[in-house]
């Protein structure tokens, strides 16, 4: 269980997140956030996972949200990640 929608929308408007920003999630899990990133705040998000069922997710619910142009997400170590 991933953190909470609510939760991740009261950090990203603490953050002051911006349409045309960037964000990155290191460690995206499901790719909850990567979706909100893109739907409600308009900007670029970015999420490194290792775990493959995680990722596949991720994958798939950017596409069923018609958010994968906005939302990326890579099955890869963020510490190895250029960013």
């Amino acid at each position: 269980m991933g953190t909470p929608k609510k939760k991740i929308r009261r950090a990203l408007n603490l953050a002051s997140l911006k349409s045309g920003e960037h964000f990155y999630d290191l460690g995206s899990g499901d790719g909850r956030s990567l979706v909100m990133v893109a739907k409600e705040f308009q900007a670029k998000a970015t999420g490194f996972e290792l775990w493959h069922f995680l990722y596949l997710w991720s994958k798939i619910s950017s596409f069923l949200h018609h958010c994968s142009n906005q939302a990326k997400v890579y099955w890869k170590n963020f510490y190895e990640a250029d960013i």
